[in-house]
């Protein structure tokens, strides 16, 4: 479920400090999915340090993640991350709000 103009944005980095921008795509409620605008080759089960902010509104979250799939569409790479903290969403994180949400047609 996309989440168009309005989709949280954010950072994400690996190990080796390279960093990329990132858009949310989906939540569930044991990951993300985001979208970064350039190819990506990271191997999978790398750990990234992730940082997401609201586009609209004041939450923000900052928690670690683990790379389980990736497919490429265009200039575009989809990345399915698995949360380290598996109770991070219960926990009060702003990202519980968008488990359920559709906000494509905004």
């Amino acid at each position: 479920m996309p989440f168009g103009g309005v989709a949280p944005v954010g950072e994400m980095a690996c190990p080796g400090d390279q960093k990329w921008h990132i858009s949310l795509w989906d939540v569930s409620m044991g990951g993300i999915c985001v979208v970064v605008d350039s190819p990506m080759d990271e191997p999978f089960g790398t750990s990234f340090a992730i940082s997401v902010y609201e586009s609209f509104g004041l939450g923000s979250a900052f928690f670690n993640a683990h790379l389980r799939w990736r497919t490429m569409e265009a200039n575009s790479t989809y990345l399915g991350l698995e949360f380290e903290d598996q109770a991070l969403l219960q926990n009060g994180c702003f990202l519980i709000d968008y488990v359920n949400t559709d906000l494509s047609n905004f």
